[in-house]
């Protein structure tokens, strides 16, 4: 199966301490890989977490973030870019939760997340 690119959150603003979670994207069978790419603008600082499910009713956080104190100057060219990949438990689909963490200002964040297999 060819990689498939999915924009995850699209240019949303997300508030002081708030967060957005991503509509459901379903998972291809055998297709547990992927990098998840964003761009941060604003003051504040996100940490991205992944929400897996099998059933498509309930979704769980693994307990560690796959990203955090992320900034509009993070990024290999502290310019708010970066990437990391991410290894998913089984699952049939997956969200992506974007939490402002600084408390200090608001965020906007474009996340997209590619399949690795």
């Amino acid at each position: 199966m060819p990689r498939r690119l999915v924009t995850v959150i699209d240019n949303q603003t997300i508030a002081i301490s708030g967060d957005y979670t991503s509509a459901a994207f379903e998972i291809p069978k055998k297709h547990s890989r992927f990098a998840l790419s964003w761009v941060i603008t604003g003051d504040g600082s996100v940490k991205f977490e992944v929400l897996t499910t099998l059933d498509a009713i309930q979704y769980n956080c693994d307990s560690t973030p796959i990203a955090s104190d992320q900034t509009s100057s993070s990024g290999p060219e502290t310019d708010g870019k970066d990437e990391i990949q991410v290894s998913l438990r089984p699952c049939t689909s997956v969200k992506i939760r974007c939490t402002e963490t600084g408390a200090t200002s608001n965020v906007t964040v474009t996340a997209k997340l590619l399949s690795m297999e």
